[in-house]
């Protein structure tokens, strides 16, 4: 009735886990991402190899592919990082895992080691979607940057 027994979250930041240009999620080509059907959230077009933690807290998965991981933080909020489309077609080949399941990890942690170049010959679209599978718990999801953004630095999202 006053709102005395609502869940309180405190807000999250989500920063770009890559350099390159933050995109808005509807503009990803797979209706998958740009539905939200996963979640909600931002995209990174990529300009480097590396992609790390957008986010502190403990990795809750790492797909045996490499193509995606999880991290839970401190606040509970589940951040779901997924590298390129299609790319689980390629068994793990063109990705190095860095991390492990419920290693704690800061904002910038390497995760993964993408071979680009690799993937982009066999024709994959390398976006990086950083989505939040429960963003409805919260009172609002913004995208906060669009254009360049720099890994570990720029916000993508907030959530509050």
């Amino acid at each position: 009735m006053f709102g005395f027994f609502q869940k309180k979250t405190k807000r999250t930041d989500i920063y770009a886990p890559v350099d390159g240009k933050a995109i808005p999620l509807e503009d990803v080509g797979d209706g998958v991402f740009s539905e939200k059907l996963v979640g909600d959230g931002a995209a990174v077009i990529p300009e480097q190899d590396q992609i790390a933690a957008p986010v502190d807290g403990t990795v809750s998965f790492v797909m045996d592919t490499g193509h995606a991981f999880g991290i839970r933080t401190v606040q509970g909020t589940e951040v779901l990082v997924h590298i390129g489309i299609d790319t689980v077609n390629e068994k793990g080949e063109g990705f190095q895992v860095l991390v492990k399941e419920k290693q704690e990890v800061k904002v910038g942690t390497p995760a993964v080691l993408v071979d680009r170049d690799a993937l982009r010959q066999k024709g994959y679209d390398l976006t990086v979607m950083v989505l939040v599978p429960e963003a409805d718990r919260f009172g609002s999801l913004k995208a906060v940057s669009q254009g360049e953004v720099a890994a570990g630095q720029d916000i993508i999202l907030e959530l509050s």
